[in-house]
């Protein structure tokens, strides 16, 4: 959407300067006069485009499925909702997208105009309810969908930072002690003419190595290391090995197949419960997981669903989603005709597991990291009382 800096003047015929987004200058005039002020002059700025936190947009679709509930028109909830955007580029957008459905555009493709704020699922979602004459309920079951799916990322990033933050806390008392407890006790260490117990020696030979200047080579050897990592990484050998890890190590196996086996069933029970039919749910499950390990098996449920076969039987069929349980629970909503709603329950029976899984993990890592970093810091503090006890006991 264009960017314009503009001068205004209002009735009292004093001057206004800002910016804002708009579709033309007469759009940029309009909004401007509804709000009392009379456009002088405007320019074009560069193309900005700002991106849009989650929580805005998640806010947005409840927001509007509330206003759609209770019977506004689709146009007028738009208006209203933008109102209530705090996000100046997002406001504008949402207003734009109101314009555009009250000149009769339809709601999914004015949405589709800002194509990168709103991902396949959301699009096909919104079209789905509104071919159905359920938008209302399509969006409610989206904002439920995006404050699980945010929920439970909230709580995996809760569940790998904890252990971050204690690590981090060991490596700050470990260079306290290095660079300034140490340093106090060289002295006398080599004062003393007994030698000294090889942990106390390591001890002050980190301590020399990270007071003098080479600490900085090897600053940079670590970065270089970091940063061919991330970029092996990204690159399609990189993705592999990450992928031929993370599924023959039994743990990590069994949590990344719990874990996408969840997403897949929320994204394809959303859909479905709209009536997005099986295979094109499919092809949407795979771009709202792109770029992770499980695009190939979804690729081939994919291949073997536009073949003919059912669901139940593509999933029997692939080494990654096949599980006898789920394979039930499909062949139930097949036969049963409701499908949506039987893989709603699958999903929330699987995000259980996920969570419970990270609670488990939790509550064992960070009692035995804070153990672990105990030792680690009681064995330094030792290693540089030890020559002291030793020579009290000489001396005694």
């Amino acid at each position: 959407m264009p960017y314009y800096r503009w001068t205004a003047v209002d009735h009292q015929g004093m001057r206004h300067q800002d910016k804002e987004f708009a579709r033309s200058d007469d759009d940029l005039s309009a909004l401007l006069l509804h709000r009392g002020l009379a456009l002088l002059s405007s320019y074009r700025l560069d193309t900005w485009q700002s991106s849009v936190s989650e929580k805005s947009k998640r806010d947005f679709i409840k927001h509007l499925a509330v206003l759609l509930s209770a019977h506004i028109r689709l146009h007028q909830a738009l208006i209203i909702a933008a109102g209530a955007i705090h996000d100046k580029y997002f406001k504008m957008v949402v207003r734009d997208i109101g314009h555009l459905v009250e000149e009769g555009v339809p709601f999914a493709q004015a949405l589709e105009r800002h194509a990168p704020l709103f991902d396949s699922t959301t699009l096909c979602l919104i079209e789905a309810g509104q071919e159905t004459g359920k938008l209302a309920q399509a969006l409610e079951n989206l904002s439920d969908y995006v404050s699980v799916r945010d929920e439970l990322s909230s709580k995996m990033r809760a569940a790998a930072l904890a252990p971050l933050v204690t690590i981090g806390f060991f490596c700050a008392i470990g260079l306290g002690i290095f660079l300034w407890v140490v340093p106090r006790f060289e002295s006398f260490f080599i004062s003393i003419k007994e030698p000294l117990p090889s942990m106390t020696r390591a001890v002050l030979a980190t301590s020399r190595f990270l007071r003098s200047s080479y600490i900085w080579y090897g600053v940079g050897i670590v970065l270089l290391m970091v940063i061919f990592l991330v970029r092996f990484g990204s690159s399609t050998t990189g993705k592999r090995l990450k992928q031929k890890i993370m599924l023959s190590v039994p743990g990590i196996f069994q949590f990344s197949k719990t874990l996408y086996t969840m997403r897949l069933l929320q994204v394809l029970s959303l859909l479905m419960q709209a009536g997005v039919p099986v295979l094109q749910s499919l092809i949407i499950a795979q771009h709202s997981l792109k770029k992770s390990i499980v695009d190939e098996y979804l690729q081939e449920l994919i291949d073997r669903t536009s073949e003919g076969y059912s669901l139940s039987v593509a999933v029997h069929e692939n080494y990654f989603f096949a599980n006898d349980e789920l394979e039930a629970f499909i062949q139930v909503g097949e036969s049963s005709g409701d499908m949506g709603s039987m893989l709603k329950r699958v999903s929330d029976m699987y995000q259980s597991r996920v969570v419970g899984f990270l609670n488990r993990v939790t509550v064992f890592i960070q009692p035995l990291l804070l153990i672990v970093t105990g030792l680690l810091v009681a064995m330094l503090i030792f290693a540089i009382y030890a020559p002291i006890f030793t020579l009290s006991n000489m001396v005694g």
